[in-house]
């Protein structure tokens, strides 16, 4: 609008950059703090049972029993004070049991795939949209229905055209292949978010995309130039391609043409009519018999190699 200025826009992405870092700080401090107070708390535990081994043993009298006594609450509370962590898994463990239970499927709230296929209650399931059987699957697990339950309509017109039409619709596409190009773009190096920056990473796609046909085309033109052949790239007409011609002929069953083109004359696969060496009929059209061999009936002469002369010709 009037009066931006584009380069406010760093000082959005600065700002990002900080609280992202202000943060990853401050999950690092709470995680040594945890760790701290569960140390603090491991000492604790061990500082009391301790207290209370020697109370009791302060309590009974001195004997043999007594030392079987201290050796079995030695025992006990080394056990115990071992055992204290499993101890503590265990319970945490049991109210995630009941988390799951209150709130319904594996992780609850927290889980990604609980929360990603939920619909309106006042919207019709997928499942509804076709009652036969043998329409689109449709999954329980994922609530996920990827083909059209309605495939002879038109899919625009439906109120709901499988999970694919809008997975496929619009400009997902070209942003999936944007989405690609920051992947590989970051993984060089370059600093590209599709997300918190969309018109960069737009920008930068379809210059790359620019850059990347002209290099193919380059190419193209050296590898023509080289080796030739840019003849059979052009297009031929739709006539050539499809075989099609005004000319009327008529078949039979044995592939014989019995109306409209004349019939085409037998040809050998060797050159017909060419003269060679001067002479005036073709190698083969003399037969000498004492010799057995073939020759030229112009001359007489039996090499084909030969060329014809006048002298050869009046002295036969």
């Amino acid at each position: 609008w009037h009066g931006y200025d584009p380069d406010q826009h760093k000082e959005v992405v600065e700002r990002f950059n900080k609280l992202d870092e202000e943060r990853r700080i401050a999950r690092q401090q709470a995680h040594e703090e945890a760790r701290k107070l569960k140390a603090d708390k491991e000492k604790d535990s061990k500082k009391s049972f301790k207290s209370k081994k020697n109370e009791v043993n302060e309590n009974e009298p001195i004997g043999s029993a007594a030392s079987d006594s201290d050796s079995d609450s030695d025992v006990g509370s080394d056990s115990e004070g071992e055992n204290e962590e499993f101890i503590e898994k265990d319970s945490d463990k049991r109210d995630f049991q009941g988390r799951v239970a209150r709130q319904g499927g594996l992780g609850g709230a927290q889980m990604a795939t609980t929360v990603r296929n939920l619909r309106i209650r006042e919207d019709r399931a997928k499942y509804l949209y076709n009652l036969d059987p043998n329409s689109a699957y449709y999954d329980p697990k994922t609530r996920a229905m990827r083909e059209n339950p309605n495939p002879t309509e038109n899919p625009e017109e439906l109120a709901y055209a499988g999970d694919n039409f809008v997975r496929y619709g619009g400009n997902v596409k070209e942003f999936a292949k944007t989405q690609i190009y920051a992947w590989e773009a970051s993984a060089r190096g370059q600093e590209i978010h599709p997300l918190a920056d969309p018109s960069q990473a737009e920008l930068l796609h379809k210059q790359y995309q620019e850059k990347k046909a002209t290099l193919k085309a380059d190419q193209k033109q050296k590898i023509l130039s080289k080796y030739g052949g840019e003849e059979h790239l052009k297009e031929q007409s739709a006539r050539l391609l499809l075989g099609q011609s005004e000319a009327y002929v008529e078949y039979d069953r044995a592939g014989r043409i019995i109306k409209g083109a004349t019939k085409a004359v037998a040809k050998s696969k060797y050159e017909e009519d060419v003269f060679y060496g001067n002479h005036t009929s073709v190698w083969g059209s003399y037969f000498d018999k004492s010799s057995q061999k073939w020759g030229y009936a112009c001359c007489h002469v039996l090499n084909k190699s030969y060329f014809c002369t006048v002298e050869a010709c009046k002295s036969e």
